[in-house]
């Protein structure tokens, strides 16, 4: 799910005005910091303050199929600002955006990205299991690196000691099956410590996200793939952001890994990754690793 401040390069914005007639472009515009009124305030995205940041919002919101803020950017253009809009159809020539199989909202990982990784993406849009088996000893040194960096930058360093009893627990995953719900819950639980640890404004700096904590410890249910003689998950590469892909390894790579709906497709990004040259791969592994990716 994007919009039009998450659109980089404007490559869904394309298909937008590709895909359907009657569009008003003189409406069409990025959003600004002073933006006060938003579709999903928790996470700043699909702003409604004016009447182009409405109309922007209900074109992105329409093409990904996400009815509930196509209906609640409807209202305020159609109530508030009497923007017409029921000519806005697909073109006779183009089909419409397929819509995600999980909506967004259900998403029990939705929140998660309004941190950069945006990794919640990867439950709509690859195909993670819906069960999956945690890695206690890694899960288990991961809380003690936590503990480590709430003392070093925590607000509240005394809190990271609860990293340490969730540590102690972890044996209870030994063989189990999670649930996505399972999951999401650990995430958000740590997630909570992380806010009385002072540890939430280090999130993709100095600490990963929850939920990228927890993909770096569940059991591969895919063979990994190499990078530079390194095996990583693949899970865990379709959840780094394409921006940083692109960053990289340029904008022509990232164009080759991209699904129809905009986000990174798990076959393409495998094919792609295994056509590097070695000196692409040692750029990538170099970068990822410099970004804490890996």
């Amino acid at each position: 799910m994007k919009d039009v401040n998450s659109d980089y390069g404007q490559k869904i914005l394309k298909e937008i005005l590709n895909t359907y007639s009657n569009i008003d472009e003189s409406l069409i515009k990025v959003s600004s910091d002073r933006e006060t009124l938003y579709a999903d305030p928790s996470l700043k995205m699909f702003p409604l303050s004016s009447k182009e940041a409405a109309y922007t919002s209900y074109l992105y919101a329409k093409y990904q199929g996400l009815s509930d803020i196509e209906k609640m950017a409807a209202s305020i253009l159609t109530d508030i600002y009497n923007v017409d809009i029921s000519g806005i159809k697909p073109k006779k020539d183009k089909p419409l955006q397929k819509k995600a199989n999980i909506h967004p909202l259900k998403d029990p990982f939705f929140k998660y990205r309004k941190y950069k990784t945006k990794v919640a993406s990867v439950l709509s849009h690859t195909d993670v299991p819906e069960y999956v088996k945690i890695l206690p000893d890694k899960l288990k040194y991961n809380l003690e690196l936590r503990k480590v960096a709430s003392d070093k930058y925590g607000s509240k360093p005394q809190e990271g000691d609860k990293y340490l009893k969730i540590a102690s627990k972890v044996n209870e995953f030994k063989d189990k099956c999670l649930t996505s719900e399972q999951m999401a819950k650990i995430c958000d639980y740590i997630e909570i410590v992380d806010k009385k640890a002072g540890l939430v404004k280090e999130y993709d700096k100095r600490v990963p996200n929850p939920f990228f904590m927890i993909l770096d410890c569940i059991e591969p249910t895919t063979p990994p793939i190499k990078i530079a003689g390194f095996h990583v998950d693949i899970h865990k590469m379709t959840a780094i952001p394409i921006d940083i892909y692109e960053s990289i390894l340029g904008e022509g790579f990232t164009k080759k890994i991209v699904g129809k709906d905009g986000e990174i497709d798990p076959d393409k990004l495998v094919e792609n990754l295994n056509m590097l040259t070695p000196a692409q791969e040692g750029d990538l592994l170099k970068g990822l690793k410099k970004l804490n990716y890996l």
